[in-house]
C-alpha cells in the first residue's frame, strides 16, 4: 500500500486513513479500529491468559486509543495502543 505508515500485524494504515480518522471519519475509525483490533486482542489474551481478562484489556485498550485518536501527533502511535 502506497503511502501507508505503518504495520500493524502485517496491515498497513494509510496516511490519509489516519488524518480522517483523528477528526472522527466514522469509516476512518472503523478501519483503524478493525485493522488494530486483531493485534490488541491476541496481545491482550496473550499476556493476560484469560478470556474474561483479556476482554476487559481489549476495551480499554481501544476506548483509550478512541479517546487519545486526535492528539496522535506522529504516525507510529496506532502501533503504539
Amino acid at each position: 500500500m502506497g503511502g501507508g505508515f505503518g504495520n500493524l500485524g502485517g496491515v498497513a494504515i494509510e496516511r490519509e486513513t489516519l488524518r480522517r480518522a483523528r477528526k472522527f471519519r466514522r469509516d476512518a475509525v472503523e478501519e483503524v479500529v478493525n485493522d488494530t483490533f486483531a493485534v490488541v486482542t491476541r496481545m491482550a489474551y496473550g499476556l493476560t491468559g484469560r478470556d474474561d481478562a483479556g476482554e476487559s484489556v481489549v476495551r480499554a485498550v481501544i476506548l483509550r486509543g478512541l479517546k487519545q485518536l486526535p492528539k496522535w501527533r506522529d504516525e507510529g502511535e496506532p502501533e503504539r495502543w
